[in-house]
């Protein structure tokens, strides 16, 4: 053996046997490539796999939004449907999951994501011949790794339980599930940590339900976030576990949530509500929250028009008149885009388009198999992790 082919397998031990200089070359790849050295050895996946190289990578590597998991409920026959798309540049090349939820045999297009946070899913599954068969787990579409957690202690007379997932994997790797049980003038705040393994039950004074819209939380810094009928919003704090009223934006007095309302999110550690401007109106405005929640103010506007002359629709029949595609547009989500900013994600008839704010540029994402309105819109942000759950 010659001395340069020593020296070249001396190199290659040196590297091998040295898992700090291991870990800082993993530390600078995207999760899936991180993932793939797991198949080099038994020593590679256990150090992949260990809890303190997980918080490393975490801390030095922010969770980037490469695409959107877009559901739809499908009415005839009823089916829920889960795809994927990829954002800013790179659309069409990111190998974002064709398997973006787990499949249940027992229980086929009934499987509903409650909500996602940081690349994880909390995911649901319904049996309507069996209820006690129901499952609630938390799926990580990048690895394909899911674990069926067990169901909160049910309440009497509880009205629709309202479901969030936390996850913070630059804080720690564990991640919570909270549920929110309302009982008239209380409510039960149930969490489940996957460190811990059962759910704790607290109680606390909550807003009138009647006027909340318990639905798709938002988590952001460290409270999960809702907003009402009326469009005052509310945020449960976790630590404290108890709620907060927010300041309303500064919506007309005549603003009707049912006709005006088109999205409640996050994005970039931002709070963004996206409505009507008045009753009847064809331009939608996007209002950001004050760093220190102490009010809203308008950031974009976009108006129906010019919607329509991006994507004319006079061949769709469903159609009444321009001044209802109101009615048949989803916002589904603002995402921050490499190079681009915030880009607005929405539904309209046959297709998922995005609209720049940056540029007043659209882009056609996802061509839709169908024209008229489905009864279930919407999307959860897809982020690449390595969480081990």
């Amino acid at each position: 053996m010659s001395s340069s082919d020593q020296t070249q397998i001396s190199s290659a031990d040196l590297v091998g046997g040295n898992e700090g200089l291991i870990s800082e070359i993993l530390f600078r790849l995207p999760p899936k490539s991180v993932g793939r050295f797991k198949l080099v050895s038994k020593r590679w996946s256990s150090l992949i796999s260990d809890r303190s190289f997980l918080c490393g990578y975490n801390q030095r590597n922010s969770s980037t939004i490469s695409g959107l998991i877009i559901g739809y409920l499908v009415r005839k026959p009823s089916t829920l449907t889960y795809t994927c798309v990829s954002l800013g540049e790179n659309e069409g090349s990111l190998s974002v999951p064709t398997k973006c939820i787990p499949s249940d045999p027992q229980a086929p297009g009934c499987i509903k994501v409650l909500s996602s946070c940081n690349g994880l899913l909390l995911c649901f599954s319904r049996h309507n011949v069996d209820p006690a068969a129901c499952k609630l787990y938390v799926f990580n579409p990048t690895t394909h790794q899911f674990s069926t957690l067990p169901l909160p202690p049910a309440q009497d007379k509880c009205c629709h339980p309202s479901f969030s997932l936390v996850y913070d994997p630059s804080k720690s790797p564990s991640y919570l599930v909270v549920c929110v049980q309302f009982l008239e003038k209380f409510c039960n705040i149930l969490i489940y940590s996957s460190e811990v393994g059962v759910w704790e039950t607290s109680r606390s004074q909550s807003p009138d339900p009647v006027f909340m819209r318990f639905y798709r939380g938002v988590f952001l810094n460290g409270a999960i976030h809702w907003v009402g009928y009326n469009g005052y919003p509310c945020l449960l704090d976790l630590d404290r576990k108890c709620f907060k009223m927010l300041p309303r934006p500064p919506l007309p007095e005549d603003w009707a949530a049912c006709c005006s309302f088109k999205y409640f999110g996050e994005s970039q550690g931002s709070l963004y509500f996206i409505a009507f401007d008045r009753p009847r109106s064809s331009k939608f405005i996007v209002y950001e929250m004050q760093k220190d929640c102490s009010g809203w103010f308008a950031k974009y506007s976009l108006e129906v028009d010019a919607i329509l002359a991006a994507f004319p629709i006079d061949d769709h029949p469903v159609l009444i008149s321009p001044h209802k595609l109101h009615l048949l547009i989803s916002m589904l989500s603002l995402v921050e885009v490499k190079n681009e900013g915030l880009n607005l994600v929405m539904q309209i008839p046959g297709k998922v388009v995005s609209y720049c704010f940056k540029d007043n540029t659209f882009k056609k994402l996802l061509d839709l198999h169908f024209m008229v309105p489905v009864s279930w819109f919407n999307a959860f942000k897809y982020v690449e992790t390595l969480s081990s759950i």
